[in-house]
Formats: structure tokens, sequence, C-alpha cells
């Protein structure tokens, strides 16, 4: 077999002379990274690389926007790199929003006088006065005593105090972990210098360090509002009060990412089974073997019938879809029967006895005299079983079955909006088109349909 034979790609920096092979290859990524970007914008201005190095920071800038056409950019474009520099977004990023390369967006903004400096938080020198430290005490102190508690601060070099908290015992010099600006993770805020940690009052109880830190935090402000030096996340007191919009959601993507772990989920799920078990009183070991669907349709149905039980349940669950839909037709019946008796003034026994002949021709003779105001058993009182098998039971049965007709018509055409002649004078084709457009157009009534569609 043949050995494969492996040739470095020399670089265009090397072929051109600017470095040698050796020199290339001692330098690290970001370095060769850092030579590429310098050698680009020296070629940009027509400049040789080694004349480039040594020009001042001043003149590669001038150099720089003399190549650089500003008029041909509007004032929308500059508005764009302005509130981009607001909003904190990267060069890249926005040169590649805007399609031009990160030079030209540099060099457009430091001719318009757009600087990031403007728009970051100023970290001014804050004059504070510490007391005398006395942190011996402080360590030393009972866990069972109700004064313990002390507030601190962490110092940066020049004195300005940049952290306030709230502790007891060496709470102060325990790791502070905080979300790493530059990137991911977490860095710790605690000074190594322990002279950096200064003790601002001590021997308090927990509610007089609460308020405390509080007073501080709102005088000195927060960073991530953009009102102070502090890199406190919270308006301080007890546990997590009054959070920054930006912690909120940096809480909220933390738990989402955590999940809720198995062993709380069902814990979550047993409590809620004995809930409702002991709320319709079904036996938990039943409820548990359940399908989901079984459950709704149990809990539905205990729900809907309140003065039921969960024996009631399972002897109408073992009936079949037949026996079970003729129960309930029984019931609806019966329900009708019931109400019907109550209507025509008559016991619901008594109903019962009579047969569908004479409750109908009972029910048109109440109809025909509703002026007299009698009832059901005012006709059957007086014996009338008989009376409509003459002529003239007959034409009484008949005008009473007009009557109750025409006052159906009369309810019906005050439901639709229509006057009575109108609504006697359509056929039962345009009157059932009518209902049908009527429920489809709320608001709308039969007079408007019958406008609209002459």
């Amino acid at each position: 077999m043949t050995e494969k034979t492996t040739t470095k790609k020399i670089p265009k920096c090397v072929k051109e002379g600017l470095i040698t092979q050796k020199q290339w290859e001692s330098l690290t990524k970001n370095q060769r990274k850092h030579f590429y970007r310098t050698w680009e914008r020296a070629e940009n201005i027509g400049i040789d690389y080694w004349e480039y190095i040594k020009m001042e920071t001043g003149e590669k800038i001038t150099q720089r926007l003399d190549q650089i056409d500003t008029r041909k950019y509007d004032d929308s474009f500059i508005e764009t790199i302005r509130n981009g520099y607001v909003n904190k977004i990267s060069t890249a990023k926005l040169a590649e929003k805007l399609n031009i390369s990160d030079d030209i967006l540099r060099g457009i903004a430091t001719r318009y006088g757009i600087r990031r400096e403007d728009y970051k938080v100023k970290f001014t020198r804050v004059e504070f006065n510490y007391p005398k430290q006395n942190w011996e005490s402080v360590l030393n102190k009972n866990r069972k005593d109700k004064k313990r508690f002390y507030v601190y601060a962490y110092v940066s070099t020049n004195g300005t105090p940049y952290y306030i908290g709230k502790g007891q015992l060496d709470r102060a010099f325990q790791p502070h972990l905080r979300p790493n600006p530059k990137g991911k993770g977490k860095s710790n805020s605690t000074p190594r210098d322990p002279n950096r940690i200064r003790l601002l009052d001590c021997n308090l109880n927990e509610d007089q360090s609460f308020q405390l830190e509080e007073d501080l935090i709102s005088i000195l402000g927060t960073i991530e509002l953009g009102t102070g030096c502090l890199l406190n996340f919270t308006s301080g007191g007890d546990g997590m009060r009054d959070p920054t919009p930006q912690t909120r959601k940096r809480i909220s993507e933390a738990a989402k990412a955590r999940g809720i772990s198995q062993y709380i989920r069902d814990r979550y799920r047993e409590t809620k089974f004995k809930r409702t078990c002991y709320l319709y009183q079904i036996p938990l070991e039943d409820y548990k073997k359940m399908k989901p669907s079984e459950r709704k349709k149990c809990t539905r149905w205990m729900r809907y019938n309140s003065e039921k039980t969960y024996l009631d349940y399972l002897k109408l669950n073992s009936l079949t879809r037949k026996e079970r839909l003729k129960i309930r037709s029984e019931i609806a019946n019966r329900n009708s029967q019931i109400e019907s008796a109550e209507k025509y003034g008559m016991t619901f026994e008594d109903y019962l006895t009579k047969s569908q002949t004479e409750l109908s021709r009972m029910k048109g003779w109440v109809r025909y005299n509703a002026d007299l105001g009698v009832n059901g058993n005012d006709y059957f009182a007086i014996e009338r079983t008989h009376f409509y098998e003459t002529e003239e039971g007959k034409n009484l049965q008949s005008n009473a079955a007009k009557i109750g007709a025409k006052k159906k018509q009369i309810e019906a055409a005050e439901k639709y909006g229509m006057s009575y002649e109108d609504y006697s004078t359509k056929s039962q084709a345009e009157l059932s088109k009518m209902k049908l457009w009527v429920r489809r157009n709320p608001g709308q009534n039969g007079t408007d349909y019958f406008n609209k569609f002459k």
C-alpha cells in the first residue's frame, strides 16, 4: 500500500511574504484572527500592512473614514445604528442586519459621533463612610441569638460598593455566584481580598437587617436597571422581593430547563386523586384502576347526580347502552307527565289512570274554555267523556285544535318579529327557510328576511 502524503495549506499572508511559516505556526488562533483582520483593514484603505500597524489609533480611524462615503446613508440608517448601540446589540449582528462590514459600521458610527460609551452605566465613585470593622463579634455569635444579623458590602478597589447583602455568621465570606456577563455559566462576585468586604451594621434582628438592606439598595441603585452601581438583582428584603424583569426571565428559563422531577409529579398526582375520591366518595383503589376517560366520565356523572352514590354509578354502568337509553327515555317521559299534570291542575296519580284519547280531549276542552279558568279536574268531574262522540263535541274538538294552532302561530310570529297576519300568509317552506336564516344571522328577524328576499 502506498502512504498518503499530506500537504499543509500555505496561508496567503505567508505566500505574499508578510510573515514566515514558522512565525505563522507560533501564533494562536486568536492572534491569527487579529492578524488577518488588521491586514484586511490595511488592504481596504490601500496602505501597506507594516506601515498600518505603526500608525496611531486616531490616524487609522481617519484613514478608514476617508474611504467611506457617508452621503449615501440616510437618517433612518443612522438611527438604526444608534438604536443598536442603545440596545447593546453586538457590532457583528448589527452589521449583518444592515448588510455592511464591521469596519464600515464602526466608521459610520465614529463619523456621526455614536459611541457605545455614551450608553453604558457610568461606574462613578461613590463616597461611602464605612464604620469601624468588628468581624470577630459577628462571626462568633450564637445561632439562637435574635440579634445575630448584619448588613455588609462588597467594595471595588476605588472604594465604591458594588453589592449589598444581609447575613449571619460567615455569610459575607461565602461565594456569591452571579450570571457571567461575558458568557454562559456563573462567576463569583465575592472579593478575593477580605479587606474589600465591609461590615456596615451589626447586632440587628432579621427585620432590621432586611429594612437596612432595602434602604441601601434603593439609595445606591442597581446596574441591571441602570440606576446605580450595585450588582443586586432584587430590591432586597425577605427572599426574591421585587426582582427585575431580567431576573424574572432568568428564573423562568432555569425552571423550564430544570423541569419537574418525576417524584414531584407522582406526589401531585396522588394528592389530586385523594382529593377527588374524598369529594365524590369513590374508593381510591378503584379510581386508580380506571382509564383517564373513565375517570372523567365517572366524576362528571357524580357531579350532575349529587344525590346518587358511587354504587348507583356502578349499577348504571353495568347495563348495556340500549338498557341505559331505555331508562333515560322512561325518566324523561315521567318528568314530562309530571309537568303536564301540574299544568292542567291534576295529580300525577289521576293523570296516569287516563288514556291518551281522554287526555287529548281534556287538553282541547281546557284550551277552548281558557277564559273560564277551568282545569282537567273540572273536565272529568262533569263527565264530558262521551260528549265528544256527538256532532257538537266533534265540532268543539275541531275548534279547540284550531285555537291551539292559532295560539302557536301567534307565539312564533312574536318570536321571529313578525305580525300574525304576515306570518299566517307564508307557506311552511318559506317559514322553514326564514327560521334557518334568522338562526344563522343573530340580530335579524323574520321581517328582515322577507324584505331582503322578496
